[in-house]
């Protein structure tokens, strides 16, 4: 028997005018403080929403960054060929349902069989980019087969705006799309930046293990090949020979972790890797380093830096995610061609004043992209979609 999900009455509907089904391949954890605010904001509106989720795949599992949801209902994903192809059938289990959302990848077989099921009496919808922002062939036959069928459901959640283009490019409806601003929940983030912040910028570098002085320049996250780990590698050498006091710290793990550790050693004390960070020890870091370097692919981690109100830089060509979009050149980071990075960076790190501003910037942008404010989009956007199914 299929175990049942446990109800929290203060967010069921009792005779709600719809229901809607969020389908998801896995659970990862920074999205349950999103699916918490919004199973409660359309309880509000009379709206029931329901969650069903999978496990990760084998190669995922070692990431440890799967959530937990007391009324989530299980909905086993199968994987074959090496997790390019995903069996995870759901309609069965949505029956009465008035909208299912999904994400839209071309490797969750089941979501393509369902846009063209003549039975199927609930709209769909996805979550996602639009094509895949990291595909060795954007003009391949995976994302000609992406766009066909973007084009097919009957509402788009769209990450960011740029997202929103990409969909709209491909032929589907402006008026259709709702873009969502994707987000996570950064409140105690910030909340613990503040409160090392009080320590003193000293204390919070001792307590990662890192010098007291001298400029502090922070990367933050996993450590794969988009990220151009051996590029970071570069840029804290040229770092070092324009500033002699500066420090790189690496916070991240992954398959190119030992490149860093490596590095540490023979590159002059300049780099300093401190594994992956949880979110005590990343508070420490942001509120102790005066900019955030991402040489490589970033996306999500751009919201840490606005949570502490520090500068990104990055690189304007690379396999980023939608988010970084959020990154406004010149006025809360920088985004730069890959040669320009280290002279940008050496002038940053000379001008206070700069830092500051742009500081101030991505302070102003951490406000505006929350976790609050996507749920709210989210939510909207349901509204929309179901009212212009007729479904209200």
């Amino acid at each position: 028997m299929r175990p049942r999900a446990r109800v929290d009455p203060a967010t069921t509907v009792a005779a709600p005018w719809a229901t809607v089904a969020f389908v998801q391949r896995r659970l990862p954890h920074y999205r349950v403080p999103l699916l918490e605010a919004m199973r409660a904001r359309l309880a509000g509106r009379g709206i029931a929403l329901r969650f069903l989720h999978g496990a990760a795949s084998p190669g995922e599992e070692s990431r440890h960054d799967a959530g937990t949801l007391a009324w989530a209902e299980p909905l086993p994903a199968r994987y074959w060929a090496g997790g390019r192809i995903v069996w995870q059938p759901f309609l069965h289990r949505v029956a009465g349902c008035e909208l299912v959302i999904v994400s839209q990848e071309n490797k969750l077989v089941h979501n393509v069989l369902a846009l063209a099921d003549p039975r199927r009496r609930a709209a769909l919808a996805f979550f996602g980019h639009g094509r895949n922002l990291q595909a060795d062939a954007p003009g391949g036959a995976r994302e000609w087969f992406k766009r066909q069928t973007t084009r097919r459901a009957d509402w788009w959640y769209a990450y960011t705006r740029g997202s929103a283009d990409i969909v709209a490019a491909a032929g589907f409806p402006r008026e259709r799309i709702t873009v969502v601003d994707n987000a996570i929940d950064t409140i105690a983030l910030r909340e613990a930046i503040e409160r090392a912040r009080g320590l003193g910028v000293a204390a919070n570098r001792r307590a990662l293990g890192l010098p007291e002085h001298g400029p502090l320049v922070a990367f933050v996250g996993s450590l794969h090949a988009d990220r151009r780990v051996p590029r970071l590698v570069e840029l804290a050498a040229g770092l070092r020979r324009a500033r002699p006091d500066v420090h790189v710290a690496v916070a991240g793990d992954g398959p190119l972790r030992a490149r860093v550790d490596a590095a540490s050693i023979s590159a002059g004390g300049v780099l300093h890797p401190l594994g992956a960070v949880d979110g005590a020890r990343k508070a420490l870091l942001l509120a102790a380093c005066d900019l955030v370097l991402n040489p490589g692919a970033a996306g999500l981690g751009v919201l840490d830096a606005f949570a502490a109100g520090v500068p990104m830089v990055t690189v304007a060509d690379a396999r980023h995610g939608p988010e970084v979009a959020y990154v406004e050149h010149g006025r809360n980071g920088l985004v730069l061609p890959d040669a320009d990075l280290l002279p940008a960076l050496v002038r940053l790190l000379d001008d206070t004043a700069e830092r500051e501003r742009l500081g101030a910037g991505a302070q102003a942008a951490g406000g505006t992209y929350t976790i609050e404010r996507m749920g709210e989009r989210f939510c909207t956007g349901i509204e929309a979609c179901l009212e212009a199914q007729g479904r209200r």
